[in-house]
């Protein structure tokens, strides 16, 4: 499971082509500078290019699979944009669910988190990945004690996932409620 301080699924090189990176980048190095050395500037360029090419699909990992995605759910008054604690943020798996399939109470931050199960897919790199998840027919509901509920809302028209590694928490799908006329929440 992918959980919310977490940027992305392992997706680990090989061991047969880190040693093959491990081999070839001393060799892959000596041959840019000697060919700034000894070959004019354009095609040392053109060369160190195709090398680095190289070295970049060497160095890339793939990986795809079922994962659990943590997602935090933000709840706020639409008018003054304060948190609403107590909020309950209902999951559903599919259009025709009648029961949510997870339900959460936002903290009094306003916050809620949620797992969500699906499609994921992860790119790395050297020093970054892409994640990409794909939330299919995954919708939610948020409701609040004096506030207007929101209709079922598909999940991947506000989940964007795609990071680099420095991005560690998931962001936050905020919901604005609209406050119901009458007494103010709480009198």
């Amino acid at each position: 499971m992918i959980g919310p301080h977490e940027s992305c699924p392992r997706a680990h090189l090989p061991p047969e082509r880190l040693a093959v990176l491990g081999l070839l980048i001393p060799l892959f190095c000596g041959a840019g500078v000697c060919g700034f050395i000894y070959l004019p500037s354009p095609l040392a360029c053109l060369a160190s290019f195709v090398l680095l090419v190289g070295v970049k699909a060497l160095a890339t990992a793939r990986w795809e699979g079922f994962e659990g995605v943590w997602l935090q759910f933000v709840a706020v008054d639409a008018r003054t944009t304060e948190s609403i604690p107590g909020a309950k943020v209902a999951l559903y798996v599919a259009p025709s669910a009648r029961e949510p399939w997870q339900e959460a109470c936002t903290s009094p931050e306003g916050t809620a988190t949620l797992t969500v199960y699906c499609w994921v897919r992860v790119k790395r790199w050297l020093f970054l990945a892409r994640c990409s998840a794909f939330f299919a027919d995954w919708q939610f509901r948020v409701t609040a004690a004096g506030y207007g509920e929101t209709a079922r809302e598909l999940l991947a028209s506000h989940a964007i996932w795609a990071k680099g590694v420095q991005t560690l928490d998931p962001l936050p799908i905020r919901v604005e409620l609209k406050r119901l006329p009458g007494p103010a929440v709480g009198e």
